[in-house]
C-alpha cells in the first residue's frame, strides 16, 4: 500500500511539472497560476502546495529540466545560433528571471548538477585557478550575466551598433564579460592585477 501511494505521489508529481513545463513555454511565469498549472494537470490545486509548498518551487523544479535540456542540446553540438532559437532557451532565461525577481536564491536556481551549470563552473574554475566550489559563484555571474543578455540581447544590440554593425556589438558586449570576468578573478577586485 506505501508503495503505491509514494508511486502515486510520484506520478502526481510529475504531472504538475509537466503541466507548468508546458505552460512555461506557452507564457510567462507571471501570467500562469497554479490554478493554471492544476487544471492542466488534471489535479486538485491543493495538491501543488502539498508536493511543492509554492509556485516558486514548482517551477524551480521547471527551471531544472529547461536546463537539463539545454545541457542535453548543447553536449549533442546545436550550433548557438540555433540553439538561442529554441523555445526552450526563452523560456529558460524567462524563467530564471523571474524566479530571481521573486526571491530565490540564485544557488537554488542554479542548482549543481545541471550539465549547463557544471560546465560553466568548471570552466570558470579553469579560468580563474580557483576551487570548484570558489567558482560557483563567478559562474553565476557570467549565467546570469548570458541571461541578461539574452534576454534585452536586441535592445542592446541596437543601442550598441556601431560603423561595423552587429559584429561591433558583439565585440563590445565581449570586451564587457572580459572585463567583468578579470574583475571578478581579481581578489581585490580591480580587475586590472595591480
Amino acid at each position: 500500500m506505501t508503495e503505491r501511494r509514494v508511486r502515486s505521489r510520484e506520478g502526481t508529481e510529475g504531472t504538475l511539472e509537466n503541466a507548468g513545463y508546458q505552460l512555461i513555454l506557452e507564457r510567462g511565469y507571471e501570467n500562469i497560476s497554479t490554478r493554471d498549472v492544476a487544471d492542466r494537470a488534471g489535479c486538485n490545486h491543493g495538491l501543488i502546495t502539498q508536493y511543492f509548498g509554492t509556485k516558486s518551487a514548482l517551477f524551480t523544479k521547471v527551471l531544472h529540466r529547461l536546463a537539463t535540456e539545454i545541457g542535453a542540446a548543447i553536449a549533442a553540438g546545436t550550433p548557438i545560433p540555433e540553439l538561442n532559437r529554441l523555445p526552450v532557451m526563452n523560456a529558460y532565461w524567462r524563467l530564471l528571471a523571474s524566479l530571481l525577481s521573486a526571491g530565490i536564491s540564485p544557488a537554488e536556481a542554479l542548482a549543481s548538477g545541471t550539465p549547463t551549470v557544471e560546465a560553466m563552473v568548471r570552466r570558470a574554475s579553469e579560468i580563474t585557478g580557483r576551487s570548484f566550489e570558489d567558482s560557483r559563484g563567478f559562474a553565476a555571474s557570467i549565467i546570469l550575466m548570458i541571461g541578461g543578455f539574452h534576454i534585452f540581447g536586441p535592445v542592446f544590440e541596437r543601442e550598441l551598433t556601431g560603423p561595423a554593425g552587429t559584429d561591433d556589438a558583439t565585440r563590445t558586449l565581449q570586451q564587457a564579460a572580459w572585463l567583468i570576468l578579470n574583475g571578478l578573478t581579481d581578489p581585490r577586485g580591480s580587475g586590472n592585477g595591480n
